[in-house]
């Protein structure tokens, strides 16, 4: 008996997709080796669960926060030497996957 051809549905996609697929989305991505990480978040593709993806960024103390308690305790405003912990512009930055939260980069200001 001769095999008949298949056909789809009218409301199913004229294509279907690879076995492989993941549900990725069409934004453009880079891998996390050739980014540089900076204050804002980035799209890139996690290579853990290999999905493009903007990062989700999270403020860190760092060197330049400490250099800056320190050197406001330094020059008499001790007072104030804890306001560099509050400070955007003194903290570093931890980019993460926000679908399977691993580590993706740092942004250093020091």
């Amino acid at each position: 008996m001769a095999q008949q051809p298949m056909y789809l549905p009218s409301n199913t996609p004229s294509y279907l997709p690879s076995p492989g697929f993941k549900g990725e989305s069409n934004i453009p991505a880079q891998e996390p080796q050739d980014v540089i990480f900076g204050e804002e978040p980035i799209c890139v593709r996690c290579p853990h669960c290999n999905l493009a993806v903007e990062t989700r960024i999270e403020p860190e103390t760092g060197k330049a926060t400490w250099l800056s308690c320190i050197g406001c305790f330094i020059c008499g405003l001790i007072p104030c030497s804890w306001m560099p912990f509050c400070m955007k512009c003194t903290r570093d930055v931890k980019h993460t996957c926000p679908r399977c939260g691993h580590d993706l980069g740092f942004y250093r200001r020091c």
